[in-house]
Formats: C-alpha cells, structure tokens, sequence
C-alpha cells in the first residue's frame, strides 16, 4: 500500500482503535468518564490502538494488501 490508500488505512485504524479503547475502558471496565478530552482517555486509546494492530494486521496479510506479503500470483 502506498499513497492515499495507506493514509486512508492508518486513519481508519487509529479511530477504530480509539473508539473500542473508550468502549473497552467506559462501559466494560466502568473507568472513566464522557469527559471531551483528558489523560485517561489518551491512554485508552492507545491501549486500544495497541488491541486493533495486530487484527488489522492479520486481516491486511489475509487480502494481500500488506506490504509484508507479495500478492499470491
């Protein structure tokens, strides 16, 4: 991937990422609040980012899309 598709993915994965942090630390785990913005919730997001990586990843290796992986001919 390379140029606007890869910005796209990035995008997509970071938001993705951040939203199941806030899920995962707001209503499952009971921490935290709706508040806009504060440190809690930077840290849930990137431990949430951390959780959506390696499934983007397998599932970018699966299609083919993965710089990592030639393309099955």
């Amino acid at each position: 991937m390379n140029g606007p598709t890869s910005w796209l993915v990035s995008l997509v994965i970071g938001l993705l990422g951040a939203a199941v942090g806030w899920f995962l630390f707001t209503y499952l785990l009971g921490i935290g609040d709706e508040d806009v913005f504060d440190l809690g919730g930077l840290l849930s997001a990137v431990i949430g980012v951390l959780i959506v990586l390696p499934l983007a990843g397998f599932v970018l290796r699966r299609t083919g899309m993965s710089p990592e992986r030639p393309p099955a001919p």
